[in-house]
């Protein structure tokens, strides 16, 4: 109720702003705009736009707020340009952390996530199922739940809010009328889904001549590859033979109940001839369709037949015919009417969740198995990505813990700026494992570096630093949690300020640099018996996630037994860990019970065993 009310309060505001761009605005205003255009607001939007854009957006507050800010600044000389009422953000990730820096900015209105990119799906788990990483499914629940899609308050007048919006025209049955059929609630239902639809008033309704219909169509309606035609019975016939004389292709076509042919003996048809069409002159009028079917395909991407398997007034053989005709997806079932006419028919609802959910994910996410085009295996994939990065026109690529090295044609596409969020207190800890890295080296802090991208590892400008001291008790996931908690408001604040030109870059020094590199197994290896307890405590702490501190157990006469022993649990006391720290973790190798009396806490797993304490483990492993 309130942000109904706020944004009720902005429309005179916004009623105003109108009347001044078509008077005196040097922007839109017929008198002075072709003398003064670009000479007083050098932005784009210019700022009367801007402001329009920011009051539907947000309502009179904050709008009013972001509009006299903008304004304020305003001068024909201002180095920021493109300066946009809210930013077109693409994020890549492929790790958990990232997750919470992907709902901050969805969830924030300064914001249009318009693309996310992470990892292929991969096997996993004892059955080696194939699932999608935690990013995709993060993303997959913003579609589900409308976060990332055009939202209320004139949002979606705003660039990038209606990233998959499609012009559907809905051709009907028979004589040509819209009130007939299904198209009244297929109409509602695919409005509500945020497409725009035309249910064309056909010329001549009760003749049945294609001819003028199609013609008619191509003359009234702009079809392009951002059109779906829908298509019920003749309707389907009429979208086949205007899809024949496109000069440019659309993205889907959907026959459902496709018109060919009929038994003679339909019953309706003897009981009320007048009332149906000249099958014959379909069926004639099909054949010059046949002969064009593959110029039908030239002119549209891909094709669904959707087909009751009951139909009393089409042969499903004939639907099979037209799947395999056109290479088909094939979608059937037992309708609730036939011929697919119920009011809300429930096979056709069902081909549009599914259908415009898998076009959702497709527009949505990406999922690349290679960036590079020079790749031997996925140059064609690689430069399929980089098409759908284009055409998503970003002001920003934001990149954390994505897993592949980004190249510079794919940088050099956000408007504004890549940017990458870094585990650590650049330069130090550059590379692939920087939040592990600190640990491993006892650092006492570290913090996330948030950087423009450039061309090399980890080496760009940095916008903002935060830090966070570390404890002996510190571990990676603590690390990582405590990341997740400040990391996403540091990211969008820096991501706005930078924007604006609130924040200058500031240039690493090399000469300070360490680097990093993926952690392997061997990395989490300890000797408990010769290592300090220092030296251990500090590969578990960074090796807490994987691959774990583990050693390999001996047998009696001190040789391995190639069983492999892993620190599951380890505390020390605070007192007595300086005392000790130079000790070992364990006293001998027949691995009677740890003379490191910093120890409080040790639990230990067994290789393909659950975890023990350490007197379970002793107990059960004596030699």
């Amino acid at each position: 109720m309130l942000s109904r009310l706020n944004h009720l309060a902005a429309r005179p505001i916004i009623w105003i702003i109108y009347v001044y761009q078509w008077t005196f605005s040097p922007d839109k205003s017929p008198l002075f705009a072709p003398f003064l255009r670009g000479r007083i607001c050098a932005h784009e939007p210019h700022c009367s736009a801007y402001s329009i854009q920011v009051l539907k957006k947000y309502g009179l507050f904050p709008g009013i707020i972001y509009m006299v800010d903008r304004i304020s600044s305003c001068t024909p000389s201002h180095h920021i340009k493109h300066d946009p009422a809210t930013l077109r953000v693409v994020f890549a990730s492929s790790a958990p952390i990232g997750v919470p820096f992907l709902k901050k900015i969805a969830s924030d209105p300064r914001y249009d996530l318009i693309g996310v990119v992470t990892n292929p799906d991969t096997a996993s788990g004892r059955w080696m199922k194939v699932r999608p990483n935690t990013i995709k499914e993060t993303a997959n629940r913003l579609i589900q739940s409308n976060e990332v899609s055009p939202c209320e308050g004139g949002c979606h007048e705003v660039t990038g809010c209606s990233q998959w919006k499609y012009d559907i025209v809905l051709l009907h049955w028979l004589t040509g009328r819209p009130e007939k059929n299904f198209l009244p609630w297929l109409k509602k239902e695919l409005e509500s889904q945020w497409h725009t639809v035309h249910t064309p008033l056909l010329p001549d309704p009760d003749n049945i001549t294609i001819d003028e219909k199609v013609t008619y169509l191509l003359e009234n309606y702009t079809l392009d590859s951002n059109t779906i035609i829908i298509g019920h019975s003749l309707g389907s016939l009429i979208g086949m033979k205007t899809i024949e004389k496109l000069q440019k292709p659309i993205a889907w076509f959907v026959s459902i109940a496709w018109m060919y042919d009929r038994w003679a003996t339909n019953k309706r048809k003897k009981s009320k001839p007048e009332k149906y069409i000249n099958y014959e002159e379909i069926k004639s009028k099909y054949g010059q369709i046949n002969r064009d079917i593959e110029n039908i395909k030239r002119n549209c991407i891909s094709f669904y037949v959707i087909s009751d398997d009951n139909d009393e007034e089409v042969p499903q053989k004939h639907q099979i015919q037209l799947k395999e005709m056109l290479s088909a997806w094939f979608i059937h079932g037992k309708a609730q009417r036939s011929h697919l006419t119920a009011e809300k028919e429930p096979l056709i609802l069902e081909w549009i969740n599914n259908f415009f959910w898998s076009m959702k994910e497709k527009s949505f996410i990406s999922t690349p198995n290679s960036l590079r085009l020079d790749s031997k295996k996925y140059a064609d994939e690689a430069a399929q990505f980089q098409s759908w990065l284009e055409e998503k026109k970003p002001d920003l690529l934001v990149v954390i813990a994505y897993g592949k090295i980004i190249p510079q044609h794919i940088l050099d596409i956000p408007a504004i700026a890549p940017i990458n969020v870094h585990g650590s207190l650049l330069p130090k800890y550059r590379g692939a494992s920087p939040i592990q890295s600190v640990l491993l080296n006892d650092e006492k802090e570290t913090g996330i570096t948030i950087m423009r991208m450039d061309a090399w590892l980890d080496t760009g400008p940095m916008l903002s630093k935060k830090s966070f001291p570390l404890t002996i008790h510190t571990t990676a996931l603590d690390i990582i949690d405590r990341f997740q908690d400040f990391g996403p408001k540091q990211l969008v604040d820096t991501m706005r300020d930078y924007a604006k030109g609130h924040i200058s870059e500031q240039i690493q020094n090399d000469a300070e640099a360490t680097h990093t590199s993926k952690l392997s197994k061997s990395d989490g290896l300890i000797d408990p018996w010769s290592q300090s307890l220092h030296e251990i405590n500090n590969i578990y702490r960074g090796c807490f996630l994987r691959p774990k501190a583990h050693f390999i157990l001996p047998d009696g006469r001190g040789e391995h037994t190639g069983k492999t022993i892993t620190i599951d649990q380890m505390t020390l006391d605070n007192t007595l860990r300086d005392q000790h720290k130079n000790e070992p973790l364990l006293a001998t190798r027949n691995l009677q019970l740890a003379t490191n009396s910093a120890i409080t806490v040790l639990t230990l797993k067994p290789e393909n065993s659950k975890a023990i304490s350490r007197e379970d483990f002793l107990n059960g492993y004596q030699n």
